[in-house]
């Protein structure tokens, strides 16, 4: 991340801090751990904000938000 620049948007930290809030190296389920990511995942991608982020960084332009809602 430090190299490209780009920092990540604060709905994914926060998505982030919540798969990692419980963590602990000795009771630690992969599969869990993965289902939950997925799940976070899926909600991310249907933030309106987050998306045209993702849109107008693909399309390298600066993302008006006042759009999505």
């Amino acid at each position: 991340m430090v190299r490209t620049g780009r920092p990540l948007a604060p709905q994914s930290i926060d998505a982030l801090n919540n798969l990692l809030k419980d963590y602990d190296p000795s009771k630690f389920d992969e599969n869990a751990f993965v289902k939950n990511e997925a799940q976070a995942d899926s909600i991310l991608y249907r933030d309106a904000k987050l998306r045209a982020g993702l849109i107008a960084t693909l399309e390298q332009r600066v993302a008006d938000y006042r759009e999505a809602k």
